[in-house]
């Protein structure tokens, strides 16, 4: 004889929240997804700004005008902006002295 399966009912109402919390989770992943696509080749940066950067200002300056670097690299001497989901990077390059010696926008 072949044993007895158990069955499993599951309520309708758990059917329901089940459909809730995974048309939610799908819904959030195309807008993150959405998100992504339209702010993906936005710069970091207002490149106005990022133009008016000259060899020779001081950090003070520049975070002035383009605000706190996202990250800080080489004992402070390169900082990076950028932002979140996205490819386009500034770099700004510092001396020892703190001025400023290069910028580059890498898109």
């Amino acid at each position: 004889m072949a044993p007895a399966r158990n069955k499993v009912m599951i309520s309708s109402s758990t059917l329901k929240q089940l459909f809730v919390v995974t048309a939610t989770l799908v819904l959030f992943g195309l807008l993150l997804f959405g998100y992504g696509i339209v702010t993906f080749d936005t710069p970091p940066v207002d490149m106005q700004k990022f133009t008016m950067i000259a060899v020779g200002m001081r950090k003070d300056e520049v975070v002035e005008l383009l605000g706190t670097p996202d990250n800080q690299h080489d004992y402070d001497t390169l900082w990076e902006f950028s932002r979140p989901f996205s490819w386009p990077v500034v770099l700004i390059s510092f001396d020892d002295e703190g001025k400023c010696i290069d910028k580059h926008y890498d898109y």
